[in-house]
């Protein structure tokens, strides 16, 4: 069971050190699945508590960033901003 004052981030690192030590992930895969638990982390909020989060919030993420253009995040025109304004940049272009 989680504890109610668990992040996403939190929850991941736990799992992520329990993968590494079994052997079930590579140091390599652990690092690209980071980086997604990171990016959704921000998105809905990175002090959210794991038992906050919603459908709808993953629905939301998903469907933002199946907007994005493939390479957004090395693109000039998508710097500094966030995933809702990178995907609405790329639905009005």
């Amino acid at each position: 069971a989680t504890s109610k004052a668990e992040t996403l981030e939190t929850l991941f690192e736990k799992y992520a050190e329990q993968r590494l030590s079994e052997g079930r992930k590579r140091p390599s895969t652990v690092q690209q699945d980071r980086i997604i638990i990171r990016q959704f982390a921000h998105f809905v909020g990175r002090a959210r508590e794991v038992s906050s989060l919603r459908q709808a919030e993953v629905r939301e993420w998903r469907d933002t960033l199946a907007c994005l253009p493939p390479g957004y995040g090395s693109a000039k025109a998508y710097k500094g901003l966030s995933l809702r304004e990178a995907a609405s940049k790329a639905r009005a272009l």
